[in-house]
């Protein structure tokens, strides 16, 4: 064999086992590459108030002019949403992103109504909501249906008080009935005039509303200057951690509780369902009083969103709620933590949505006056 045959033979077996050796290394197709995992679709928050706007506001209406301004020293709901929208994708499959879009109207009835008619399955747009999205609906200020909404859950259950200055001669709930007392208010739809006003319905007290206080900083100079003598609507975590001297140094006195929450059982403080006169009142009373479930930054979910992925969204939002980083978060908004499941809120919507009509036409007397 010639010099050239032989280099050309030697070069063949040469690659030949070059390609074996490299086809023995090289791993299995399947375990090149890792599998490629689709990303969660984003989700969107609509937020039914501007920014600013606390639960005080959440009872239905807006007041003329307050868009946009830091209406209280209470929590507001722009809070909230950075807070679900920071931390609550951590919790969910595929981590989505959350989208803050702001839908400000009606105390969140504008949002409640885009997600009952155009959410999809899949839980991807989510309503930061006020109690006005439940009741506005039941007694006819709002046209969709409040039995579709899918609570998730809410940040707080809420204790609200009303309170009057120590030298009014105000003690219990029977003063309030016996003698004409000055009460501070917001805007139309907010708490401070629904509550006295369902006092005044259903317990026979004879609050005189003076309405038009701009913030809850007003309020607290009012009372402190004796321009008004009492206040409706302030949540006991929010006076003390905002007006503290209000109670500490003892200007104001507690003396009727809006609450279903069981630390406001073991207040020494006259609950108002307690004190109605007929049990029709105490029925529309005690649905009022279930305000501060549904006011404590409440997040809610399409009708057309699936069992299983209603099921995900709720264990997510609780997790969250004893997360330490979103706990850290909230304490920094200055943001009570006292978490309430979508289930407890869906069965008191389920409740509240059944009500006789007895019991809804005194509604309508209460939160259709503006």
């Amino acid at each position: 064999m010639s010099h050239w045959g032989r280099a050309s033979t030697f070069a063949c077996l040469y690659l030949a086992t070059s390609v074996s050796l490299l086809a023995q290394a090289a791993p299995p197709i399947s375990q090149a590459a890792p599998p490629i995992t689709q990303a969660a679709p984003p989700i969107s928050l609509l937020v039914g108030f501007a920014p600013g706007q606390s639960n005080d506001l959440a009872g239905g209406g807006d007041p003329a002019g307050t868009a946009g301004q830091r209406l209280t020293a209470e929590p507001t709901y722009d809070q909230a949403a950075r807070l679900y929208a920071a931390h609550l994708g951590h919790f969910l499959p595929g981590n989505p992103v959350i989208n803050v879009k702001l839908r400000p109207g009606a105390a969140s009835v504008i949002a409640a109504r885009e997600i009952v008619t155009q959410s999809s399955t899949e839980g991807v747009t989510l309503g930061l909501l006020g109690p006005a999205a439940l009741f506005e609906p039941l007694v006819g200020v709002a046209a969709y249906d409040p039995r579709a909404l899918r609570w998730i859950g809410a940040r707080q259950r809420d204790v609200d008080i009303c309170v009057v200055r120590v030298d009014v001669p105000v003690r219990s709930i029977d003063d309030l009935r016996n003698r004409e007392t000055f009460v501070a208010a917001l805007g139309p739809g907010s708490k401070s005039q629904i509550y006295p006003r369902a006092l005044n319905e259903f317990a026979g007290t004879k609050f005189r509303i003076i309405a038009g206080y701009g913030s809850g900083f007003e309020v607290a100079r009012g009372l402190e200057t004796g321009e008004v003598e009492a206040w409706c609507g302030w949540s006991i975590s929010g006076i003390r951690a905002r007006y503290p001297n209000l109670l500490r140094d003892g200007k104001v006195r507690p003396v009727v509780q809006f609450t279903l929450a069981e630390a406001g059982a073991r207040m020494n403080i006259a609950r108002a369902s307690e004190h109605a006169v007929s049990a029709d009142a105490a029925e529309a009373l005690r649905a009022i009083e279930s305000q501060t479930l549904f006011g404590g930054f409440a997040l809610a979910a399409s009708p057309r969103t699936t069992p299983s992925r209603l099921a995900e969204l709720r264990a997510a939002f609780d997790a969250m709620l004893h997360d330490p980083e979103a706990l850290a978060d909230a304490g920094r908004m200055g943001l009570d933590i006292d978490g309430v499941s979508g289930a407890e809120m869906q069965q008191e919507a389920d409740r509240i949505t059944a009500l006789p009509a007895s019991t809804l036409n005194l509604l309508r007397r209460v939160l259709q006056a503006r």
